[in-house]
C-alpha cells in the first residue's frame, strides 16, 4: 500500500485519546533500523494513518451521538443516557481543543497584519513573558542580568 505523505501535522485533540501512546510507541519501534531519521518518518507514518482514519471516524461518530440523544429525550428508554451525554461533551471537548489549535495557527499566519492590535498583543505578551528575576540556593532573588545568567549557567 503506498500512502501520500502530506505535511504532518499533530491535533492537538489527540492528547486526550488513550490509543495516542500505543501509536508512538509503535511507530517508534523499528525492526534492524537505528537511524533516527528513519525510525521518526515511521512514527509519523502511523500518527498519520491512525489520525485520518480516527479523525473520519469523529465526525460519524458525532453525528451518530446526537442523534442517539435526541432519541433517548424523546423517548422514555433513558438507559444510556449519561454514557451518551458523556461521550457528546468528549466530541464538544475534542472541537474546543482544534478550534484553539486552529485559532493559533491563524494568528501564526495572518495576525502579523501591522494591526494597533497586533502590537498590543504583542506588546502584552512579551511584558508577560518576560523574567525579571531569579531565586538563586540560598532562597535569595537576583534581579541583574549578568546575575541571572550565571545562575542559569549554574544550573544547566
Amino acid at each position: 500500500m503506498k500512502l501520500l505523505i502530506l505535511r504532518f501535522r499533530f491535533d492537538n485533540a489527540w492528547l486526550q485519546d488513550a490509543n495516542l501512546e500505543a501509536v508512538v510507541v509503535a511507530g517508534w519501534r523499528c525492526e534492524g533500523k537505528v537511524d533516527l531519521l528513519h525510525t521518526k518518518a515511521n512514527c509519523v507514518a502511523e500518527l498519520q494513518l491512525w489520525g485520518r482514519h480516527r479523525n473520519g471516524d469523529r465526525h460519524i461518530k458525532g453525528a451518530l451521538v446526537q442523534k442517539l440523544l435526541q432519541e433517548r429525550r424523546a423517548g422514555t428508554d433513558g438507559g444510556d443516557l449519561d454514557r451518551l451525554r458523556a461521550e457528546w461533551n468528549l466530541l464538544l471537548e475534542e472541537d474546543e481543543v482544534r478550534r484553539r489549535q486552529q485559532t493559533k495557527f491563524f494568528w501564526a499566519q495572518y495576525g502579523d497584519m501591522n494591526s494597533k492590535y497586533f502590537h498590543a498583543h504583542i506588546k502584552g505578551r512579551r511584558k508577560n513573558n518576560l523574567i525579571t528575576g531569579l531565586k538563586n540556593a540560598t532562597g535569595g532573588w537576583c534581579r541583574d542580568r549578568d546575575g541571572m545568567h550565571d545562575l542559569v549557567f549554574e544550573y544547566f
